[in-house]
């Protein structure tokens, strides 16, 4: 294929990788949730060091504490990440007036 561009060629079917290019791309887009949730992974972890260093009945408190904790704090990331999907399809779509109603609307809508 002489006299085309190397980028024309994968264009064409060439050498084109479509998984690999949409695994890039879930990658990159998905970064700052992996870093959350590893964030609060994290946190529940060097909680329970903490205090069990302290006393293991301490600990035991603390993991009845904890576990509804995680129940709200789970739900309430859930109910935000579809305020992120709704916002970000809105912007997508060209209806910027609409992204800024979604996080208007979410309280009536969680309710």
């Amino acid at each position: 294929m002489r006299g085309q561009p190397a980028d024309a060629i994968s264009r064409a079917g060439g050498a084109s990788h479509p998984i690999r290019n949409d695994l890039t791309e879930l990658l990159r887009l998905a970064w700052p949730v992996v870093f959350a949730r590893i964030g609060i992974m994290t946190m529940g972890l060097t909680d329970a060091l903490v205090v069990g260093q302290y006393s293991a009945v301490q600990l035991g408190y603390h993991a009845l504490g904890w576990a509804p904790t995680a129940v709200v704090l789970t739900v309430g990331l859930g109910l935000l990440s579809g305020i992120q999907v709704m916002t970000s399809r809105a912007i997508g779509e060209g209806r910027m007036h609409e992204a800024g109603a979604v996080l208007r609307r979410w309280p009536r809508r969680c309710s």
